[in-house]
């Protein structure tokens, strides 16, 4: 037998319990509503992207593959040789350089200078974390970096340092685009 305010006391429990059901799926939903609206601009962005990068002239792809290749060959012998870090393989210039940072230089040439730096900042640090969490780039014991920044902060030292590829390789390939475009454009008018 249940007293009064036991009943009552239920009564309310159910009542909460129902209002708190409400107040879940209420929120459950408006979850899943954003993380459609996330997946769905990450999506358009992912999409917007792959156009951007399918879409940029022959000229200009060629440059970006060729200053970043040699770009990626001299730093990792520029490494080697003041003993600070290199590829344990050369081919990693290919994957690192070209199928990776070329892609997402393209992408971030639309960007002001500062935004391209922020951004290289999350994809090198991704990259450098990759790179020597699997151990496919050898450090050098005792190196410059590491004696003058300390052991702990050698990657970041690195992701700092490369970041900048992004803003200054964008415009290194902008200002070699518009010189051989305005080579190009002379030649065909003196024809």
């Amino acid at each position: 037998m249940m007293y009064f305010f036991e009943e009552k006391a239920l009564k309310n429990n159910t009542l909460s319990c129902k209002f708190f059901n409400i107040k879940i799926n209420f929120v459950t939903n408006y979850i899943k509503i954003s993380i459609f609206k996330i997946h769905f601009k990450t999506n358009t962005l992912t999409l917007l992207a792959v156009k951007r990068i399918f879409n940029i002239e022959k000229e200009r792809l060629l440059i970006y593959i060729v200053l970043y290749f040699f770009w990626g060959l001299g730093m990792n012998a520029f490494g080697e040789f003041m003993e600070i870090a290199k590829f344990n393989n050369w081919w990693q210039v290919i994957s690192c350089y070209l199928l990776y940072m070329v892609p997402i230089s393209i992408y971030l040439k639309q960007f002001s200078y500062f935004n391209q730096y922020a951004y290289g900042l999350i994809a090198m640090g991704i990259l450098e974390f990759g790179g020597y969490a699997l151990e496919t780039s050898y450090v050098y014991p005792n190196n410059i970096l590491i004696e003058w920044f300390g052991p702990y902060t050698f990657a970041l030292v690195m992701t700092l340092f490369f970041a900048m590829y992004f803003p200054l390789g964008n415009y290194v390939v902008n200002y070699l685009y518009g010189k051989l475009l305005f080579q190009n454009v002379n030649k065909n008018l003196q024809m």
